[in-house]
């Protein structure tokens, strides 16, 4: 009897053993589920920010470096003025590289060793397709913004100088070479084919740049020279020394013949030696000019390489395009830099995707624009 009652209660014990075990699986379910519901909170937190948020704050980067031409150039002044506004109002910090110029660091934007660069239309068109001073294409080389349009006088003489117009350059001792400056050089090369003369027309006389070509002028050894830009420091100095510098303009254009823009005639001219140039009048009193002048005009451009992210480009164009004004007074090209001047129709080269996102929320983004856009990365 006293076997058959303990054998009952170790049945019982067992039974009860079971249920315990039974009712702690289901809160270990419970918990599971707990565990599960846990996980999908935390996907939900992780979920893209709503628009308006700091969406993509950990893409952006923590520095940037300007490539530009050498120190003391309006490049490198206008580079060293960017760095600054970048570095004023974004987390990002802008620093400037010097060089001899685009040939110089394009190398290394192409491949991403290098973040920006300032860069002529002329040059970035070359750049792009691998084409004078480029040994090859730098196809990830991209364009941001232009707004700093600069002016190419051609060349020039002497204000007392019996030289009236470009025609009269033949068989006279002018500057060329100018150091191995191509841009300089297809200027050159197109102004004097614009009055139909070529090099063995004129006396061409090589010059280490356009500098010591003043120095010549002024010297009595040329008899015109390029001054480069009418507001050039060296230009406006030895206009002073020798009673002044005429510029001799380009095809003897005067400012009512371009009006509507270059003459169909001088076209071809533009697209061989001066991509994504034009012509425009620069008023008397400008530096070196004492009346309305023809000049050959070009943005300065800021690129990018096209690996840098969306976001960092989109907040360096963000804050140009709010804070321009802070540039206008730094030197003559960043004078008109503007939110109404800095979407170029014509680049050189395609937009960054953060520059066209940007473009696209203020509204200036237009479909000619997408078709340029298209029409350059298909070539």
């Amino acid at each position: 009897m006293k076997n058959t009652k303990l054998m009952f209660l170790m049945i019982v014990g067992l039974l009860m053993v079971f249920v315990i075990t039974a009712c702690g699986g289901g809160d270990e379910e419970s918990s599971g589920q707990s565990n599960e519901d846990d996980t999908s909170d935390a996907s939900a937190s992780e979920a893209p920010v709503e628009e308006g948020e700091a969406e993509g704050e950990g893409d952006l980067d923590e520095s940037v470096s300007i490539g530009t031409h050498a120190s003391g150039s309006g490049y490198h002044t206008v580079g060293a003025g960017f760095a600054k506004l970048i570095s004023s109002h974004t987390s990002i910090r802008g620093n400037v590289t010097p060089s001899a110029g685009p040939q110089a660091w394009m190398g290394d934007l192409n491949s991403g060793g290098l973040e920006l660069g300032l860069i002529s239309g002329p040059d970035l068109s070359w750049a792009y397709t691998g084409g004078p001073g480029y040994d090859e294409a730098n196809e990830k080389v991209r364009m941001i913004f232009g707004g700093m349009p600069m002016y190419q006088t051609g060349y020039g003489v002497p204000a007392d100088s019996d030289i009236q117009g470009l025609s009269d350059l033949e068989g006279k001792a002018i500057g060329a070479e100018f150091g191995g400056n191509l841009f300089m050089n297809s200027i050159a090369e197109a102004t004097l084919k614009s009055v139909g003369l070529t090099w063995d027309d004129v006396n061409p006389v090589p010059v280490p740049e356009f500098q010591a070509g003043l120095d010549a002028l002024q010297g009595g050894t040329l008899d015109s020279t390029i001054p480069a830009s009418p507001t050039a420091a060296k230009a406006m100095e030895v206009s002073s020394a020798i009673g002044g510098i005429r510029v001799l303009p380009f095809g003897g254009l005067q400012p009512e013949d371009i009006e509507d823009g270059i003459p169909e005639e001088f076209q071809d001219l533009f697209d061989e030696y001066m991509p994504t140039s034009g012509l425009a009048t620069v008023p008397a009193g400008t530096g070196i000019l004492e009346e309305d002048t023809v000049h050959i005009t070009y943005d300065m451009n800021l690129v990018v390489n096209d690996g840098i992210s969306d976001d960092t480009v989109y907040e360096i164009l963000k804050a140009v395009w709010e804070n321009s004004t802070e540039m206008n007074d730094l030197i003559s090209y960043t004078e008109t830099l503007s939110p109404d001047t800095m979407l170029v129709s014509d680049p050189g080269a395609p937009y960054h995707e953060g520059a066209i996102k940007f473009y696209k929320e203020v509204g200036v983004w237009t479909d000619e624009l997408q078709e340029k856009q298209d029409e350059l990365l298909a070539n």
